[in-house]
């Protein structure tokens, strides 16, 4: 009996469902999501300035406790020296030996037929 025969036959795939689902619940999560956002900004807007620029002095409490990174002291510029840069020195290109042409193959002489002997 053939392989194929045994098969259960198979129905045709149902085509696609394009519809939306049906919302299961209401827009609360929405409105909160999009309320809390918006206050954030509103924050951010009307004391961000404030936050972002103050500096703040060495022991204050909103500074880390391992200390901060490095910088401070004012408007200081410090510059770094570089050692001189070394002299330019061209690549030299190497020197071909003159070409030696290939030997020329000397012809290889042709005898020259001999006359027949006369008896």
């Amino acid at each position: 009996m053939p392989a194929h025969a045994a098969e259960a036959a198979t129905r045709l795939p149902a085509p696609p469902d394009l519809t939306l689902p049906t919302p299961r619940r209401g827009y609360g999560g929405l409105a909160a999501s999009l309320l809390v956002h918006a206050l954030v900004i509103l924050f951010a807007i009307r004391s961000g300035e404030r936050l972002w620029s103050r500096t703040l002095v060495p022991g204050d409490p909103a500074l880390p406790a391992l200390g901060g990174g490095g910088g401070g002291g004012g408007p200081r510029v410090t510059y770094i020296t570089l050692p001189p840069a070394s002299e330019r020195v061209m690549p030299r290109m190497p020197v071909a030996p003159p070409a030696v042409p290939p030997p020329r193959p000397e012809p290889k002489p042709v005898p020259t037929p001999r006359p027949p002997a006369s008896p």
